[in-house]
């Protein structure tokens, strides 16, 4: 019967050490992190870090199911618009005049 408190006690204070992520701090980092390649790309869409700040607030009230669902979409919006630049980059030759 101890085994598992002793386990549950180490497990938190594990977690609660500075530089053990949460899972959400993972994906904040991650969603950021495509927002900035897609802001370099110069293809940043205009709400995607609009909705990491909503993440965080949403993660700062305690609602994890939305703050991870705002991050999702945050990140697909990244990846799409990343997409959409390298799209353009080799398709804008094709509507050139000639």
């Amino acid at each position: 019967m101890r085994a598992p408190l002793i386990f549950l006690v180490t497990a938190m204070i594990l977690v609660s050490l500075p530089g053990c992520a949460t899972e959400f701090e993972r994906r904040l980092d991650e969603a950021e992190r495509m927002r900035v390649m897609a802001a370099d790309a110069g293809a940043e869409w205009l709400r995607t870090e609009e909705l990491i700040k909503q993440a965080k607030t949403e993660a700062a009230r305690g609602d994890m199911e939305s703050a991870n669902s705002l991050l999702e979409l945050a990140q697909f919006e990244s990846e799409t618009a990343i997409k959409q630049a390298q799209h353009e980059a080799d398709a804008w030759s094709s509507r050139v005049v000639r």
